[in-house]
């Protein structure tokens, strides 16, 4: 048997209760990264050892967090800041010129709708992480782990739709795109439900307003049809 399973083992024979609170820090928000595939596999593989722990040894599992929630709302971010500058240079060049439908929003509507939702879809993971026994608690509960692939899938497909329509110009694709993040984003509605019904909550607004982009994306790549991708 590995060696940390064996001390993880005897350390919990001498704890009283059936409650095991495990201190957040620097390892919670590397385990938090890990589950979400951000590192390479061989990080993960080699690097980092996660020991399998039977279910039975631990009946309930409490977790002491820290700043990992912070690091779970700040990631999509990423993606977001960096696609805003690539809008702020098509706007006034390409897309201030391009035939819009009426129910177009006004631009200014766009920054702060979707930090909202980077904001909301970064704190529903991480209460899916938390309420789902953090990094230890696929391997305890043996429940799969498909909605942190959605998750990770969804935030992808969300960070490439910005790339695709506004620096490569490409309405269409970028609305086959979007379909596709419809779909993943709806699977982690469902998914997040029975780990977080907080967090499938969360992403439901997130999941309307990719309907909605979709729909104006759609129209506008309708209407400028004529002009070459």
């Amino acid at each position: 048997m590995n060696i940390d399973i064996l001390v993880f083992t005897r350390r919990l024979n001498t704890l009283k209760g059936d409650r095991l609170k495990l201190k957040s820090g620097c390892h919670g928000a590397l385990a938090f990264l890990l589950q979400l595939r951000v590192f390479p596999s061989f990080v993960s593989n080699k690097s980092v050892s996660l020991p399998r722990i039977p279910s039975e040894i631990v009946p309930v599992l409490e977790i002491n967090h820290g700043y990992e929630w912070l690091l779970a709302v700040a990631l999509p971010h990423v993606g977001g800041l960096a696609g805003g500058a690539i809008t702020s240079r098509a706007i006034p060049t390409w897309y201030k010129h391009l035939k819009k439908p009426s129910f177009n929003p006004p631009n200014w509507v766009f920054a702060p709708t979707w930090t909202a939702l980077y904001t909301g879809m970064g704190y529903a993971s991480y209460l899916v992480w938390a309420n789902g026994g953090g990094f230890q608690g696929q391997l305890m509960t043996g429940a799969p782990d498909c909605h942190w692939h959605l998750y990770g899938v969804q935030l992808a497909l969300n960070w490439a739709w910005t790339p695709i329509f506004f620096g490569l110009k490409r309405p269409g694709l970028a609305f086959l795109e979007m379909m596709t993040l419809l779909v993943s984003v709806g699977g982690c509605v469902v998914t997040f439900a029975p780990v977080s019904r907080t967090a499938s909550y969360l992403m439901m607004p997130y999941l309307c307003w990719t309907g909605f982009a979709a729909i104006l994306n759609y129209f506008i790549w309708k209407l400028n049809r004529d002009k070459a991708e």
